[in-house]
């Protein structure tokens, strides 16, 4: 009678897994058949563009580059880690200038902590590291953040205040981007 009381139970567990497990695929196939099209939340970027399509590297002309590494400028390279859309420009040497859009898991990490903060038409900049030959600077806008990276082996900035050209540049990219 035990036997006969396990057996009836183990069949009685395999049957009701086996429906569980049925439900859920029909549910999620329900679901993606559902839905005409993904939402632009769930799209993800190509390499180095935003969500709405534009290329990172498109937004600082080949002059701008060339203020920051000279003339020899190399290739950009796009990327999109973290879905953090990026173009970065970076030499042989320690020359490098990069444009990435991003949204801090804390908003206080860049604001906090900021060296110093520089006013971008109704925008404020906030200058994470600063030399004569660096600069890293996050805007903030509405939705995300700006991050400008400048760094090179030659002096830039005669009053350690290099942020204050890359501000200045930043005010073309965000008007490219439409902030």
């Amino acid at each position: 009678m035990r036997t006969m009381l396990r057996s009836g139970r183990r069949q009685l567990a395999v049957v009701g897994c086996a429906l569980v497990l049925t439900a859920g695929c029909s549910a999620s196939e329900q679901d993606t058949r559902g839905s005409a099209s993904p939402s632009a939340a769930s799209v993800p970027s190509s390499r180095g563009h935003t969500k709405e399509g534009q290329d990172m590297c498109a937004l600082l002309t080949a002059e701008q580059v060339a203020t920051y590494l000279g003339d020899d400028i190399p290739e950009p390279e796009r990327s999109s880690k973290r879905d953090r859309p990026t173009c970065t420009w970076d030499s042989e040497s320690i020359d490098k200038v990069e444009v990435a859009l991003w949204v801090p898991p804390i908003r206080s990490i860049i604001t906090d902590d900021a060296e110093r903060t520089i006013s971008i038409g109704v925008y404020t900049g906030y200058v994470e590291t600063e030399t004569e030959t660096s600069c890293k600077i996050n805007i903030e806008g509405s939705k995300q953040f700006l991050n400008l990276q400048v760094s090179g082996s030659e002096k830039r900035s005669e009053d350690g205040r290099l942020c204050d050209s890359v501000a200045e540049m930043a005010e073309g990219v965000m008007a490219d981007l439409g902030w």
